[in-house]
């Protein structure tokens, strides 16, 4: 047997940490024979017989016993350190490709992904101290100083010395991260450049150029040096536009996932965008703008646009002073507008000016201008004030095709009257009608017929007026 060979083997010609390296195959033989034994009450009755099971029991206890008197033997013959150095050479050996070159100097092989090898000088003569490294210059070139992300040589200690092996595995991790960082960032900066005007303006820096309304140009810089970890810094227009950089990738902090580059410079350019819209949204109004919207004002701290509305109700001109709140939502929701009528204004039209205004936010987007919106409230204006007859609901006489009113400064015929009583607008042939089929109102119900002054029946008044 295997174990037979090596429990017999002669060790007079075998160096120290050759020696401490055997004693390991040993110990590693020694678990092996534990397993068994402890595997053997399982295969009792199953497959082994009683006799079979006690004859291989105080086999493998024997053989157990006899590994155990070698392997103290053993490491009665070389040094602690000896010991210790051959089972850090065998941890290694379990986890990595290495040679030994004689006089405990070796090469190891480290991967870091496919296209990645790195082939790495070390030595562990003066073991319990630090392995003596020889990284290559490509290294340092690619990942800097390894000691600046390998913890177990920073804070290595003599008296309590880290794995060896972990040393490596440190390394190994941290640049089959880095190379992973580095294609993640190289696809980000692909996807950056296509939306964005990117420049390198040194290694591992950028410059983003955000461009806004008016093509104002807005500038935000990234430190890539410690990729994902990104530095950002915000050039004096953009901190103007949306504070400071602190500030705005707070926002950022207790993100589950964190959010990409791409992702980041959207957010930014949106906040810009959002900033920069109610003076663009401004500007439009005021180069755009009919006679019928006057007086136009902005207060940016307030985000507020003031001015009137002017349009005609009936036949007389009216004027609306208006205030515009941007201050909640805008431009993803409409402004709130308030409307003051200036002098007397049928409560109706109001009514209906109001219920337009509470609709409005049905059709806008965070696309839409504010000038559009002014002018359809300057359209409901109109459209509001139109007085319809009350019995037939049209503007134009369904008789004479005469229209109910006329706006101010046009001259015509116009087939109007109204009730004395309520005052609501008929055409003159609808009240003909009423009066012909219920001698009544139609809408306040009152008779034609009442008591004059003096007692006497009388007629209410009608004004037939043209």
């Amino acid at each position: 047997m295997g174990r037979t060979k090596m429990a017999q083997e002669n060790t007079s010609n075998l160096s120290p940490r050759k020696i401490g390296e055997l004693i390991e195959d040993l110990r590693e033989e020694l678990e092996e024979t534990r397993m068994e034994i402890n595997l053997l009450d399982g295969r009792l009755n199953r497959d082994l017989k009683r006799d079979e099971y006690n004859n291989e029991k105080e086999r493998l206890n024997n053989y157990m016993k006899g590994l155990i008197d070698r392997i103290t033997n053993l490491q009665k013959s070389i040094s602690k350190k000896d010991r210790d150095l051959a089972r850090e050479v065998r941890q290694l050996e379990n986890y990595f490709q290495i040679e030994e070159k004689g006089g405990d100097q070796f090469v190891i092989y480290l991967a870091a992904g496919t296209e990645h090898l790195y082939v790495i000088d070390f030595s562990l003569a003066n073991y319990p101290q630090a392995p003596e490294i020889k990284w290559p210059k490509d290294v340092y070139d690619e990942l800097g100083d390894p000691k600046r992300f390998i913890k177990q040589l920073r804070d290595w200690d003599p008296a309590y010395p880290a794995a060896v092996y972990e040393v490596f595995q440190a390394f190994e991790s941290f640049a089959f991260n880095y190379y992973n960082a580095v294609q993640g960032l190289k696809d980000e900066l692909r996807l950056i450049e296509g939306e964005f005007v990117m420049a390198l303006l040194k290694d591992n820096y950028i410059r983003v150029t955000l461009i806004s309304f008016n093509k104002q140009e807005y500038n935000v810089e990234l430190d890539l040096e410690r990729y994902p970890d990104v530095k950002w810094a915000f050039a004096p227009e953009t901190v103007a536009q949306i504070g400071s950089t602190e500030d705005f990738m707070a926002r950022y902090a207790n993100a589950k996932k964190a959010p990409t580059l791409l992702a980041i410079l959207h957010d930014i350019a949106w906040a810009i965008d959002k900033n920069n819209r109610l003076a663009f949204d401004y500007k439009v109004l005021v180069n755009n703008v009919s006679e019928a919207i006057t007086e136009l004002k902005i207060d940016p701290q307030k985000r507020l646009i003031t001015g009137n509305i002017n349009g005609e109700l009936k036949t007389a001109a009216v004027r609306f002073e208006f205030v515009a709140d941007f201050s909640k939502g805008y431009p993803e929701k409409p402004p709130e507008i308030s409307l003051t009528p200036v002098g007397d204004i049928d409560a109706e039209v109001l009514a209906k000016l109001e219920t337009f205004i509470a609709e409005s936010g049905a059709t806008w987007s965070n696309t839409s201008f504010f000038l559009d919106l002014l002018n359809q409230i300057h359209m409901a204006v109109f459209k509001s004030s139109i007085i319809t007859c009350v019995l037939c609901h049209k503007l134009y006489c369904p008789s004479c095709d005469e229209a109910l009113f006329l706006p101010k400064g046009v001259k015509g015929k116009t087939c109007f009257v109204e009730c004395a009583n309520c005052h609501r607008p008929y055409h003159k042939h609808c009240f003909e009608k009423v009066v012909s089929s219920i001698g009544k109102c139609a809408v306040c119900m009152q008779s034609f017929l009442a008591q004059g002054k003096d007692g006497d029946p009388a007629t209410l008044k009608l004004d037939f007026s043209t």
